[in-house]
């Protein structure tokens, strides 16, 4: 019995068994099977005490029973006895056969009922992995060797047919989560030596009418129709459905807040009937794989991952157990030739993906071969850090809001493009109480907002943060646009211009402390940065920079003290861009108040 794949990702190495497709209907699985891999607990390989040379066994899981075959492999009798084990969780019901004479290379089959276990093969509602325990007896009935095997609950596929399936399954004593024992399924990667294996959550799943591919292709190009009879060519498009509490309040992207997105540069794969790859990697900018073709025009098997590649990125999103999502489509039927677009079934971490795939496509400045990892969680050390870019990661629960999303995703960006950055939050009115107390973030000590009055380097940081949400759902060729904000009596934000979401130069006209002098706020900045990048008015020195072009020039000016930011970043720009340039930045900080 193998004990596990070579070259398996560190990262991702928590569970490794023998794999099944997992499904909740009645409908013949055409990607089941059994494979072997190494158990986490190394008793499920070889006990330490056993020579596995003389002794083996197998599981093999029919429709409504299980096989249990143990050989005896030296050359003399024994005393065998077979157990079997479902682990459901929690719980592990077990199912033992009396001892018996196994000659010298001999086997004997034992059947179990699966009812015994309480366990519905049919049915698969519980995902289950079974071990079977073979034992030696010596005379007085005590065990002297013993050895384990793996199974789950699928038919074997015939040679050549998948290896292994997307979505499989490994139940440890703490891997149950509600009715359903939710447990950790494992996507096996392309590429690499050996078997990536991710720990992903409890997969949705969709099929019957989720399953059938949507009518017209939104303008996606139709690939060639098949030359031969009988052969279909396909290209398969997918979405992403999504919630968002924060669109529609006049930005010009992402506008309805619950029509499916496009599932750009995700991770899917793509079986024919019987188990046939026909894709299996990232889809492209459209949400789209590439062309392909098969004698079967129905009975597909789609498999998707919160993971995908963007400009050359990658991203992986994962829940509060660390774990990837995992989604599936049951029997797609594509019908005849062309472009089929379809819609994956809702999934916890479908936000996150499909919203922070935008924004790095929207927002990348050219930054490549970096790993945004982002999670459905606060941070677990106490922190209480749960909408922020902390650790090299981003931790997200408010997986609804767009912009939040995009600001958390502009700290990461600039923090890979220029190798980290000064944000210095730590001033507050409530401890420094100076005139007037609107400009506090309260209530209490500590925190910033939109408008609290802060060291600049906060002010200028948090600024660029709302920048890049902004510049991810506004079209930058336009200078006017709008962000809605998550807190205060007035989120919704005129990104040009007051009055919507506070008057221009808020802090010199609201706040206007004179001592310290280096505060601002945030709304100031989050202006400052979009008319550098935006404005074409007339007599606008300097021109619009890319976004490439800004985090250059910031890098130039790093690092920033709370009393230099502004100062730092105008020579940054001028030493990157020239003195047009840093003219229109100085120009833009008098219109907005922060120079």
């Amino acid at each position: 019995m193998a004990c596990g794949p070579e070259g398996v990702d560190e990262e991702v190495a928590r569970a490794e068994s023998s794999l099944t497709a997992l499904r909740g209907d009645t409908t013949e699985d055409p990607t089941t099977g059994d494979t072997h891999a190494h158990d986490e607990d190394d008793d499920l390989c070889t006990n330490s005490n056993v020579a596995p040379a003389t002794l083996s066994a197998a599981v093999t899981v029919q429709e409504s029973s299980i096989t249990i075959t143990a050989s005896n492999m030296s050359d003399e009798p024994r005393w065998v006895r077979v157990t079997l084990h479902a682990l459901l969780g929690e719980t592990a019901p077990s199912a033992i056969r009396d001892a018996v004479v196994v000659p010298a290379g001999g086997t004997i089959t034992t059947q179990v009922d699966a009812r015994e276990l309480g366990v519905e093969v049919s049915r698969l509602w519980l995902p289950v992995s079974l071990k079977a325990e073979v034992e030696v007896l010596d005379a007085t009935g005590q065990p002297t060797e013993r050895v384990f095997a793996r199974g789950s609950l699928g038919a074997p596929l015939p040679e050549g047919a998948l290896e292994s399936a997307a979505l499989s399954v490994d139940l440890g004593a703490t891997t149950v989560r509600g009715q359903r024992g939710a447990a950790e399924f494992l996507a096996v990667l392309p590429g690499g030596a050996g078997r990536d294996l991710i720990p992903t959550g409890d997969p949705a799943l969709a099929d019957g009418a989720r399953a059938d591919a949507a009518t017209g292709t939104g303008g996606l190009p139709e690939p060639p129709l098949g030359v031969q009879s009988g052969i279909q060519n396909y290209r398969f498009c997918f979405r992403l459905p999504v919630s968002l509490a924060d669109a529609g309040f006049g930005e010009d992207y992402g506008v309805d807040p619950t029509n499916p997105w496009v599932a750009r540069g995700m991770l899917v794969r793509v079986f024919a009937p019987g188990g046939v790859k026909k894709f299996d990697g990232y889809l492209d900018g459209q949400g789209c794989t590439t062309e392909f073709s098969s004698g079967d025009d129905s009975g597909f098997v789609i498999f998707g991952y919160t993971r995908a590649q963007i400009a050359n990125n990658d991203l992986v999103v994962y829940n509060d157990n660390k774990l990837l999502g995992a989604v599936a489509i049951w029997g797609a039927n594509p019908g005849p030739s062309g472009t089929k677009v379809y819609t994956f079934p809702d999934h916890e971490l479908s936000n996150l993906l499909a919203v922070s795939a935008w924004t790095l496509a929207r927002f990348n400045g050219g930054l490549s071969g970096e790993t945004f990892k982002v999670n459905a969680a606060c941070r677990p050390d106490g922190s209480q850090c749960c909408n922020c870019s902390s650790g090299g990661e981003l931790w997200v629960t408010s997986d609804d809001r767009k912009f939040i999303i995009g600001h958390e995703l502009g700290h990461r960006i600039l923090g890979f493009y220029t190798g980290g950055y000064d944000n210095d939050c730590s001033f507050d009115l409530f401890v420094n109480p100076l005139s007037p107390m609107a400009c506090d973030a309260g209530p209490g000590p500590g925190g910033h907002s939109m408008w609290s009055a802060e060291f600049e380097s906060c002010a200028a940081m948090e600024g660029w943060a709302h920048f890049v949400a902004t510049a991810a759902f506004n079209d930058t060729t336009e200078q006017d646009a709008t962000m809605q904000y998550w807190g205060g009596s007035d989120p919704t934000i005129n990104v040009e211009n007051g009055p919507n979401g506070g008057q221009t130069a808020y802090y010199d006209t609201i706040c206007n402390i004179a001592t310290p002098s280096t505060l601002g706020v945030e709304l100031d900045w989050l202006r400052q940065w979009w008319d550098y990048r935006t404005n074409t008015n007339v007599g606008d020195a300097g021109v619009r920079p890319s976004n490439g072009q800004m985090m250059d020039e910031i890098s130039a000016s790093l690092p920033w003290t709370n009393q230099t930011t502004w100062t730092n970043l105008t020579q940054g720009i001028e030493d990157t861009s020239g003195a047009d340039q840093s003219q229109r930045w100085t120009d833009m900080g008098t219109w907005n108040g922060i120079d």
